[in-house]
């Protein structure tokens, strides 16, 4: 036995030495994205020389369902192709199919030239575990108001808990989508499940080939995002597997489908640390450090490395190049250059990637050489974006199932899907848009994004963890939004305001918008970024006006550059409607008093003058500035929010309105409760 081993290594090695061994890299194309604008606007891709027989170049726009007509044939000594029919502000995607002696490579990225992003971003309903949601806290107010100000309504539900399957809870978190979805239909853009939802279960399958302890029913959220299909319960019978969630009987309220009945309308992410003894922490903290973790992330307070770990520890696996998703993907979103090829336990102690993948043979709770739970609970996972893929682990649903325990590490990861079986797609990330688009184009995909890739394609196990509506590239929000002074007169009214600028590279500006409802879509009120860190609304509305402030970045990726927008700032006063009529300078008109929120101050000005309007202690003290300069004869209106000049509120007590001008000094005593 020792000498037939041997004589098979040496076999492999001579061979070895002789002949190139096949790689999962040489089943993507490595291309390096460049634009340009001079002479004229171009979109250059770059490939190294290959032994190849031919290269086939597709393009389409981002909505467009089929590649038409190649926009180029290369022949294999090529090593370059540019694209001059573009123009500026719009994205383009591009497909590069290789063909080798023995097989096809691909690339595919989403390029483009000053492409604008998204401002809204449509409706996100966030159904929350309704056992856990008392105990969350601060964090899930900042979680929400974190996806307000980057540009979704949030639709909040609490839907009833389920430790175990649970078909009619199924079917309630479904009805509650349904009947949002029935009122809103193509504005809803994200399902977020937060806690321990109800896990829909279908199909009779094993993905990971281990049939037939494993085949069965799997684990189905994309169940919850698909609305139009027929869901059916009467034809499969399962009873073989291990686990008891995976057997599938009719009646039992597991599905019969093993491939989606219709594309999937709404991407779903899970964030669910349920079961997990492995980790140290509790499910609820590990529920607030995961929201933790994502507002530093979307705030640009945590410090990644724009590279890409592999660990590739399959190979070639008969004829299928796993780790080819990473290549392909990897390449797309950070260039080849940003890859490392390395351990992922090892690498990631000491450096960071926002990207990183791991594959070899897998448990519930492992990769082999790649990832174990013990070490997710004490080492540190520098990524923010990963991919796992290995056997048993696509059933997530599980005591310490290791993707779930990935995205609950610390300090940084948010994502993780079982991908290579099917490819995922994720290029489009580069410039701008959500990990859940790229879950939804994935678990739809069948013949539009040709890969390596043989099987899993739109089965009903393709599932996102983590949260569906983040982004790739964050920009550092500005701070500090203080409304200024609100000016009402018969003839006119405004609202001034100012912030802080964002410790950022590359900010041309800023975008102000305004609502009257945190439910309500908000209006953008500037037509071009506003480089000053101060504005003036001349078309306030009567009410309350609630304004965010999001700083607009020229962000280059890898495929080009786009406008991207930061995490909004959000502050509001209200305009009342005021009858000057009885009011004679110099009198003020000061309301309400006492006061415990908000305090208006409206007096009328008979001459031009230079006036300061300051808050006071009882010791005398000046507490803020309200308002100050030059002002022609008028009737104005200014409020104070009850906060001193460091935007901390005050006590309790009596302060003082101090009104001066050239001609004299007004005083009015406000009580504050």
């Amino acid at each position: 036995m020792e000498k037939f081993t041997f004589l098979i290594y040496l076999i492999i090695f001579t061979f070895g030495a002789v002949t190139k061994s096949e790689t999962t890299k040489d089943h993507a194309v490595m291309v390096t994205v460049t634009t340009d604008t001079i002479p004229s606007p171009r979109i250059k891709l770059s490939f190294p020389l290959d032994t190849a027989i031919e290269y086939t170049i597709y393009r389409k726009y981002i909505l467009d369902d089929d590649w038409g007509e190649p926009a180029a044939l290369l022949p294999g000594t090529a090593t370059e192709f540019v694209d001059s029919n573009i123009r500026t502000g719009r994205g383009f995607e591009y497909k590069v199919k290789k063909k080798l002696a023995g097989f096809d490579a691909f690339f595919y990225t989403y390029a483009g030239i000053d492409v604008p992003q998204t401002e809204y971003r449509g409706i996100a309903l966030l159904l929350i575990d309704s056992t856990v949601s008392a105990l969350m806290g601060n964090e899930l107010s900042v979680y929400e108001n974190d996806l307000i100000t980057d540009g979704w309504i949030v639709h909040k539900h609490f839907v009833p808990r389920a430790e175990k399957f649970n078909p009619q809870a199924v079917v309630r978190v479904k009805k509650i989508i349904t009947d949002e979805y029935n009122l809103y239909n193509n504005e809803i853009k994200a399902i977020i499940l937060l806690g321990r939802v109800p896990v829909p279960y279908s199909g009779d399958a094993a993905v990971d080939e281990h049939d037939p302890d494993h085949r069965g029913a799997w684990p189905a959220d994309l169940y919850y995002g698909e609305i139009d299909g027929l869901w059916t319960d009467n034809k499969i019978n399962e009873t073989r597997p291990d686990r008891d969630e995976n057997k599938n009987v009719p009646g039992d309220g597991k599905f019969d489908q093993v491939s989606i009945p219709s594309d999937v309308d709404i991407p779903v992410g899970r964030i669910d640390f349920y079961n997990l003894p492995g980790m140290s922490l509790s499910e609820v903290e590990l529920l607030k450090r995961y929201l933790d973790k994502n507002h530093k992330f979307r705030h640009k307070l945590i410090s990644i490395d724009d590279r890409c770990l592999i660990d590739d520890r399959f190979g070639m696996y008969s004829n299928e190049a796993f780790a080819a998703n990473a290549w392909m993907n990897f390449a797309a979103l950070e260039g080849p250059a940003q890859i490392d090829s390395g351990s992922y336990i090892k690498d990631m102690a000491n450096k960071s990637y926002l990207w990183s993948y791991g594959c070899n043979s897998g448990g519930y709770t492992s990769v082999l050489r790649v990832a174990y739970v013990p070490e997710f609970n004490t080492l540190q996972y520098n990524s923010i974006f990963t991919i796992l893929f290995g056997s048993y682990l696509g059933d997530w649903d599980s005591e310490d199932n290791i993707m779930r325990v990935a995205i609950a590490s610390e300090p940084s990861i948010l994502t993780c899907c079982w991908s290579s079986r099917p490819f995922w797609q994720f290029q489009h990330m580069s410039l701008g848009e959500t990990i859940g688009f790229s879950t939804l184009l994935s678990q739809n995909n069948q013949y539009l994004y040709e890969t390596s890739g043989l099987y899993g394609y739109r089965l009903i196990h393709i599932a996102l963890m983590g949260d569906p509506t983040l982004k790739m590239q964050y920009v550092a929000p500005p701070s500090n939004l203080i409304i200024l002074s609100s000016t009402i007169s018969p003839d006119s009214q405004y609202i001034n305001m100012k912030w802080d600028r964002p410790v950022d590279s590359d900010i041309i500006g800023y975008n102000i918008y305004r609502t009257d409802s945190l439910n309500t879509k908000f209006e953008k009120l500037n037509s071009f970024p506003v480089n000053d860190t101060y504005f003036t609304d001349y078309n306030p509305i009567y009410g309350k006006n609630i304004y965010m402030v999001r700083a607009v970045k020229n962000q280059h990726s890898a495929s080009g550059n786009y406008f991207n927008l930061s995490q909004g700032i959000i502050a509001e006063t209200d305009l009342p409607k005021i009858n000057f009529t009885m009011m004679t300078a110099p009198v003020f008109n000061v309301y309400p008093n006492p006061v415990s929120e908000r305090v208006y101050i409206a007096f009328l000005q008979q001459v031009t003058t230079r006036f300061t309007l300051g808050i006071y202690d009882m010791s005398g003290r000046l507490i803020r500035i309200i308002g100050a300069g030059r002002i022609p004869p008028g009737r104005y209106l200014y409020t104070w929010d009850l906060h001193d000049i460091n935007r901390v509120k005050v006590t309790t007590g009596i302060y003082f309105i101090k009104f001066s001008t050239n001609e004299g000094t007004t005083v009015t005593k406000v009580f504050v409760y």
